[in-house]
């Protein structure tokens, strides 16, 4: 009887002498460390330690020209590039390019690419090596150990060694969640203290529903004098706590900003009132922006919020704000249906390219209730929203957003002892 291609049938078990395995080892720190336990030489673990580690870098909108230099570059240094079969006709309009290649073969890509003249090829190669440098620690060797913080005026967050709780304080009365305070302040002084005690690392104070199209507008006097006092009556009750000021509008944030907030989260982007770049660029403080769209139509949709994050840092920087100050949030349940909010959140880590922080905020969204058959049923999000969160901090997030602070700080640790590693007893 003829053998099926492939390798050969044995009629009798052969003994295992050799065991062969497949390990993953998804970042330069960890395959360094692997190669340790190997005794390699310190040598060859720095030459070694970024062979081994594999990227897919996405180049949009260059020329074709571009791209068939590019593949051959590629080629000739061990990667590899897909491409559209009109790169081959040199066809006029721009295209999406796919790079494949270890964290070596880009290092030595972008050193040839920086050396070419034509075709704004330097400029690809100078993307590219930005890009990389700061989602993947230990891409230029030097960079494995290097610091990240969030600078808030007279703090700083350091950033990869954990996760921080920002903790949901509504002083609104027509919360999508059922938890909205009023103007009560001495219940809302007691949760604030109850969600520090409970792990909140940073308190966000809003005023008015996000939900716009469950809750009925407030003036910019009126939000102003819910959350003014409150964030005053906070900076002086619970003087360590970092304080995040949940408004689009530039006046609130401003006057929270005196109040003693350190952060403005603003689900408009700068773009709603754009005043609060301004506000921003005075101030200094830290601002998460957000995406989010009116519609849930996207020509592909993390193409266009990559555009997206690209406009709105180019904006900031025109007026004077630094990307340092900049927090991203992915906008989970803002202009995006349930398996558009998955597909961001499995693929999270792509925002990690532009170097800033990570916000993540699923906590009790209309998505987690689809998937889990409680559209109406908020208080049984809760197991939901911490499977979307450890699934956020596995892909990135810094930052996550929460009503239920208890619960998900212990989710929080829990994930990041699994993904940022752990220090603490071992019996």
């Amino acid at each position: 009887m003829a053998l099926e291609p492939g390798l050969p049938k044995y009629k009798k078990p052969v003994p295992r002498k050799y065991r062969a395995r497949v390990i993953d080892l998804p970042d330069v720190a960890s395959l360094r460390a692997e190669l340790k336990r190997l005794e390699v030489d310190p040598g060859g673990v720095y030459i070694m330690q970024t062979k081994g580690i594999a990227r897919l870098v996405l180049l949009e909108g260059i020329s074709t020209k571009a791209a068939n230099i590019i593949k051959q570059e590629a080629l000739a240094r061990g990667g590899d590039l897909a491409v559209s079969w009109k790169v081959a006709d040199f066809d006029p309009e721009p295209t999406d390019v796919l790079l494949m290649g270890s964290l070596t073969f880009y290092r030595v890509l972008v050193e040839k690419l920086a050396r070419q003249s034509v075709f704004d090829l330097q400029h690809i190669g100078r993307e590219i090596d930005k890009m990389l440098t700061e989602s993947v620690p230990g891409y230029r060797g030097a960079t494995l150990g290097r610091r990240r913080v969030l600078r808030l005026h007279d703090r700083e967050l350091e950033l990869g060694r954990k996760t921080y709780i920002m903790g949901i304080l509504n002083l609104t009365d027509d919360s999508f969640s059922d938890d909205g305070l009023g103007r009560q302040y001495d219940r809302a002084l007691e949760r604030a203290r109850r969600m520090v005690a409970d792990g909140a690392d940073i308190i966000d104070v809003g005023g008015e529903s996000s939900e716009r199209r469950d809750h009925q507008p407030l003036t910019c006097q009126e939000e102003l004098e819910v959350v003014a006092p409150f964030v005053r009556l906070l900076r002086r009750e619970l003087p360590d706590a970092v304080l995040s000021i949940d408004t689009w509008k530039a006046p609130v944030a401003a006057a929270c900003l005196e109040a003693g907030a350190h952060i403005i989260n603003d689900v408009g982007a700068m773009r709603r009132d754009p005043d609060l770049r301004r506000v921003a660029a005075e101030s200094g403080a830290a601002i998460v922006v957000m995406h989010s769209q009116e519609t849930t139509e996207y020509k592909d949709i993390l193409s266009d919020m990559y555009r997206f994050f690209c406009e709105v840092l180019q904006e900031a920087a025109a007026a004077g704000v630094s990307e340092d100050q900049i927090i991203l949030d992915a906008g989970f349940g803002f202009g995006k249906r349930v398996h558009q909010d998955l597909l961001v959140t499995r693929r999270l880590r792509e925002f990690t390219s532009f170097g800033r922080p990570i916000l993540h905020a699923p906590s009790r969204k209309r998505t987690i209730g689809r998937v889990l058959g409680y559209p109406d049923t908020v208080e049984e999000r809760l197991l939901g929203t911490g499977a979307a969160v450890a699934i956020g901090i596995q892909n990135g997030a810094d930052i996550v957003r929460v009503h239920d602070v208890l619960d998900m700080a212990r989710c929080a640790r829990m994930t990041d002892a699994l993904v940022r590693g752990y220090d603490g007893p071992d019996e």
